[in-house]
C-alpha cells in the first residue's frame, strides 16, 4: 500500500522562504533610504561650500596693512585723469572700471567691471597702479590664462590710452599685501580670487609699454 507523502514540510519551506525574502526587501529599503539621505547631505554641504566661496570672493580677504611702505597717497582726481575701462584681448574682456577701496575690514568690489584701489596710483602718476575684480566668467575669470608678454590697455577719462605688457603672473595667499607696494617704475597690478573655494590670490603684474 502507498504512503502519501505529508505536505506539511512544503509549507514550511515556503514560510521560510517568505521570511528570507522579506528580509531582502527590509535590507534593500534601509539602503535605498540610506542612499536617499546621504544624497541629501551631499547637495546641503555642496550649497553650504558654494555660499562660502561666495562670500570669500566678495570679501576678497587680502588684509592691507597699516604699513605705509603698502599704502599710497590718493592722486587728486584734477591732477590725473581717472580710469575709464579696461581691455584684456587675451580672454576678450572690455570692462569698466570704478573705484574701489578697503573700509571696516572689507573690500569694496564693483558687482560688475573691475574696481581701481584708490590708494595706489593713477597711471599718469606712474606707480603701482592696483585693479581689482570678481572671479566670474564675464569679469575676470579668464585671468588665469593670461602669460608672459600678453598686452592690457587702460583707457583714461580723458580719452587716453596707456598700453601694458604682463611681465609675471603668480598666485600668493590671501594675506600677502606685497602686491599693494608702491614702485618706482609705472606698472599695472590685477588680481582675482582663485584655487579652492578662492583661497588663493591669481595676480597679473605688466609693465608699462613706451611708445
Amino acid at each position: 500500500m502507498a504512503v502519501k507523502k505529508g505536505k506539511g514540510p512544503r509549507v514550511k519551506v515556503k514560510s521560510r522562504n517568505r521570511r528570507v525574502h522579506s528580509s531582502q526587501l527590509t535590507v534593500h529599503g534601509f539602503r535605498a533610504k540610506l542612499q536617499f539621505v546621504f544624497s541629501i547631505f551631499l547637495i546641503l554641504l555642496g550649497v553650504v561650500l558654494v555660499g562660502y566661496a561666495a562670500s570669500k570672493n566678495f570679501d576678497f580677504n587680502i588684509q592691507r596693512s597699516n604699513n605705509p611702505t603698502t599704502q599710497q597717497p590718493v592722486t587728486t582726481r584734477t591732477q590725473f585723469s581717472k580710469i575709464k575701462s579696461i581691455s584684456i584681448p587675451k580672454i576678450e574682456r572690455d570692462l569698466a572700471v570704478s573705484d574701489g577701496k578697503f573700509e571696516n575690514g572689507r573690500w569694496e568690489v564693483a558687482a560688475e567691471g573691475v574696481s581701481f584701489y584708490t590708494q595706489s596710483a593713477l597711471p599718469e602718476a606712474g606707480g603701482n597702479t592696483v585693479l581689482y575684480g570678481h572671479n566670474k566668467a564675464r569679469i575676470l575669470g579668464g585671468l588665469v590664462d593670461m602669460r608672459k608678454g600678453d598686452m592690457i590697455e587702460l583707457r583714461l577719462e580723458n580719452g587716453e590710452l596707456r598700453n601694458y605688457e604682463v611681465t609675471e603672473t603668480k598666485t600668493i595667499k590671501p594675506t600677502d599685501v606685497s602686491i599693494l607696494s608702491t614702485s618706482t617704475d609705472t606698472i599695472l597690478t590685477i588680481y582675482t580670487c582663485s584655487g579652492f573655494l578662492d583661497t588663493s590670490r591669481f595676480v597679473v603684474l605688466a609693465k608699462l609699454v613706451v611708445e
